[in-house]
């Protein structure tokens, strides 16, 4: 699955803060980008919500058949997945940066 997130939530993993996932940004963007479309993952991440939480979810093999249907759709998802990662990244390594001070 695919979640899209509306509200702010934390991301831990073992108790430890990584990052926080905003409003408009994918829950679970590393994770879709690492799999192959036929295949499922556990990740051990905690995601813990801030507020009362809304999302969009969408099933993984129901959006790779749109995407079979739709090259267009499927290009823009991967502009918007790979935007959501680096976004990610650049928060975790600000993170690693500011702590080295």
């Amino acid at each position: 699955m695919l979640f899209l997130c509306f509200d702010r939530i934390r991301v831990t993993v073992d108790g430890e803060f990584l990052h926080y996932i905003f409003p408009l940004q994918f829950l679970d963007s590393p994770e879709w980008d690492s799999l192959r479309p036929t295949e499922e993952g556990i990740f051990q991440v905690t995601l813990t919500a801030e507020t009362d939480c809304r999302y969009v979810s969408w099933r993984r093999k129901k959006l790779y058949l749109l995407f079979a249907q739709h090259r267009y759709i499927s290009r823009l998802f991967s502009v918007l997945i790979g935007s959501d990662i680096a976004d990610k990244l650049y928060a975790l390594n600000d993170r690693v940066y500011i702590g080295k001070r």
